[in-house]
């Protein structure tokens, strides 16, 4: 069985914006049994000595099946559909056409995405900060 490390305490502004989520969405999708292995982030658990055994970047999604453990999302779908047999074409052309998406999802659509909640997020900090001060 497949266990998705993930967010199991998070701070309510980044519910449901977290890569976890994609990683779970595959799992139900592709109909292989898992189970979550919930972690606190507010409460320090990603950066345990336990868990920086499975994840040297002490990062979230990670999966381990049966031993095998894998991290960063892209690469845990790309695994999920290889494995089941589903959410990728069975022909050679079709998967790399899927790799190739799943590099402009992440590289060219989410990174600038990323940058711009920073900066808003940066400047919402900055005004309540304003007006604290007002």
């Amino acid at each position: 069985m497949i266990t998705l490390y993930c967010f199991g305490k998070l701070h309510r502004s980044v519910i449901g914006e977290t890569r976890d989520l994609r990683v779970q969405w595959a799992l139900e999708e592709t109909g292989l049994p898992y189970r979550i292995q919930g972690l606190d982030h507010t409460g320090g658990e990603l950066d345990s000595e336990a868990y920086s055994k499975i994840s040297p970047f002490n990062q979230i999604p990670i999966i381990d099946d049966e031993g095998f453990i894998l991290s960063e999302s892209s690469a845990i779908l790309q695994y999920l559909a290889e494995k089941s047999g589903k959410l990728i074409p069975s022909d050679f052309q079709g998967r790399i056409r899927v790799l190739q998406w799943c590099e402009v999802a992440m590289n060219s659509v989410e990174r600038p995405l990323m940058d711009i909640m920073m900066i808003d997020n940066w400047y919402k900090a900055d005004d309540s900060k304003k007006q604290r001060a007002a």
